[in-house]
């Protein structure tokens, strides 16, 4: 699990993003109130497809080593979609 550290804290920090007085963030507070809300999800397939295209471009750059990386962090952030 390793290589899932950097994610996992990256959605460990999203998870406790509040604000004192403040509840934390849901994603569907207008449907629900606020007893039935779901927690907000930080990380999106739109997301991921955005940075698919950017990952794309830097190949076509040439810029392989870079594309590697950004390729392997959304792979590894695949599963962690909701």
């Amino acid at each position: 699990f390793g290589s899932y550290k950097q994610l996992f804290m990256q959605t460990l920090s999203r998870g406790r993003t509040c604000y004192l007085g403040l509840p934390y963030p849901q994603r569907n507070w207008k449907d629900s109130g606020a007893k039935g809300g779901l927690p907000a999800v930080g990380l999106r397939l739109s997301d991921l497809i955005s940075r698919l295209q950017q990952c794309y471009q830097l190949t076509t750059a040439g810029r392989f080593e870079e594309a590697v990386e950004r390729f392997r962090v959304i792979l590894l952030s695949v599963p962690l979609l909701v």
